[in-house]
C-alpha cells in the first residue's frame, strides 16, 4: 500500500483524475509539472518534477523543505529552524526536516500554448499588488484565419535572448522576471504546425506592443510578411531612451530593416474583421484587437491593457505604464469593456492564468 493509498483518502474521481495524468506523462504529453501550495501568506511554494517522476508522485508524494513555511513575503526566512524551540509551535519542524507534499489531480491544469510562460510579481499586472505576490502568466499569441489568409497576433519571446546563458543574463538579470520557454525547439513554428499551419502561411502579423514578449518572434516575419504595430509604439521603442530597455523593449527584436512595418496612428482594421483598437497608457502605442467571427460573435482581446480578469472585472490599473500616471491606464479598459458590452463579445484578458487554459479548451474541444 503506497503512501496516498495509506493517508491521502482519494475518491474516486480523483483516482480516475491520477490515472489520465499519468497516461498523460508516459505518453509524451508532458514534460515537467509544477507542484504548488499557497503558504501562509497566500504566496505559491512548491517544486518541479520532470515527467518520468509523475507516476511515484501521485503514488508516494514528493518531499519538500518546511523552510518554506518560515519565510516571509520577500522569500527570507525569519523563524529560527536550528535551535531547541519548535518552529512555529511546531516540534517537527526543527532542523526543517522534510514534509511531504500530495497533489491533488483535480486541480491539474496543463499549460495553454504560448511562445513562453513568465514567472513574475503580481504587481507587474495589477498596480498596488504585493510585490511578494507571485504569479505564472501564459504569453499567448493568437492565430486568425481571415479572407486575406492567416494573421497572427504576438509573436512571443526571442528565444535566443533566454537560451544563451550570456544573452539571458544581459536581458533579464531580475530573478523577479524569469520566462520560462515550454520546450527545447523554437515554439513559435511548433505551435501553428500543430494545427496544421506551416509558418510560411502565416501572411500577416499584429504586434499589441513591443515588449519582449509579444515582440520577440518578428525574426521569423523579417522580409516576409506585413506587421502592424502603431506608430507611437515603435517610435518610443527606437528613441533611445534608458527607460526603454527597463520596461522589457529590446530594441534587437525589431529594429531589423527588412521588417515591413504597417504603422497605424488609432483604430484600424488590419484584416478583414480584425481591428486593431488603440489602448495606450502600458506603453505609448499599444494596441488591442477586436475580433469579429464569420459566423456572427467574436472576441475583444485585451493584451497588456488588462493582465487579469481582475484588472476587467475590479478595473484595477495596469501594473506598470509609461509617461502616464497608472489610473490612466483605466479608462482604455473601460473602452474595451465598453466595445465587448456594445458587440456582446467575450473580453479575454492578456495573461490570465485561468482564463486561457479555458479558452484554450472550448476552442479545441479540450484537446490542449
Amino acid at each position: 500500500m503506497d503512501f496516498v493509498e495509506r493517508h491521502a483518502g482519494w475518491t474516486a474521481e480523483q483516482s480516475a483524475a491520477a490515472e489520465e495524468i499519468r497516461a498523460r506523462a508516459g505518453g509524451g504529453g508532458l514534460k515537467v509539472v509544477r507542484l504548488v501550495f499557497a503558504d501562509q501568506h497566500g504566496l505559491l511554494r512548491g517544486k518541479t518534477v520532470t515527467a518520468s517522476e509523475v507516476p511515484a508522485v501521485l503514488r508516494e508524494g514528493t518531499g519538500i523543505a518546511s523552510s518554506l513555511l518560515a519565510k516571509d513575503t520577500s522569500g527570507r526566512t525569519v523563524f529560527p529552524l536550528f535551535t531547541r524551540e519548535s518552529p512555529l509551535g511546531l516540534p517537527e519542524l526543527r532542523g526543517a526536516a522534510d514534509m511531504v507534499m500530495v497533489p491533488d489531480p483535480l486541480t491539474f491544469r496543463m499549460l495553454p500554448w504560448s511562445p513562453g510562460t513568465g514567472w513574475l510579481p503580481r504587481s507587474v499586472s495589477v498596480h498596488g499588488a504585493p510585490y511578494g505576490e507571485r504569479v505564472r502568466e501564459p504569453v499567448p499569441g493568437v492565430l486568425l484565419e481571415t479572407a486575406e489568409g492567416w494573421l497572427l497576433l504576438d509573436t512571443g519571446f526571442n528565444t535566443a535572448l533566454l537560451r544563451d546563458p550570456a544573452l539571458r543574463r544581459r536581458y533579464y538579470p531580475s530573478p523577479s522576471y524569469q520566462p520560462e520557454l515550454p520546450g527545447p525547439g523554437e515554439p513559435l513554428p511548433a505551435a501553428p504546425a500543430a494545427v496544421g499551419v506551416a509558418l510560411e502561411e502565416i501572411t500577416a502579423v499584429a504586434v499589441s506592443r513591443l515588449h519582449a514578449d509579444h515582440a520577440g518572434g518578428l525574426k521569423h516575419f523579417a522580409g516576409r510578411v506585413p506587421v502592424h504595430i502603431q506608430r507611437a509604439e515603435l517610435e518610443f521603442g527606437l528613441s533611445g531612451r534608458p527607460e526603454v530597455e527597463r520596461e522589457t523593449i529590446f530594441r534587437v527584436d525589431f529594429d531589423d530593416p527588412r521588417i515591413d512595418r504597417r504603422l497605424a496612428e488609432g483604430d484600424r482594421e488590419i484584416a478583414p474583421g480584425v481591428t486593431a483598437v488603440l489602448t495606450a497608457g502600458h506603453t505609448p502605442g499599444h494596441q488591442s484587437f477586436v475580433v469579429d467571427l464569420a459566423g456572427g460573435g467574436g472576441y475583444v482581446f485585451t493584451g497588456d491593457a488588462a493582465d487579469l480578469t481582475e484588472n476587467i472585472d475590479e478595473e484595477r490599473p495596469a501594473g506598470t505604464s509609461v509617461g502616464v500616471p497608472p489610473e490612466a491606464t483605466l479608462e482604455p479598459i473601460r473602452h474595451l469593456k465598453r466595445l465587448a458590452a456594445d458587440r456582446g463579445y467575450e473580453l479575454v484578458p492578456g495573461h490570465d492564468p485561468v482564463v486561457w487554459p479555458e479558452l484554450i479548451r472550448r476552442l479545441t474541444g479540450g484537446q490542449v
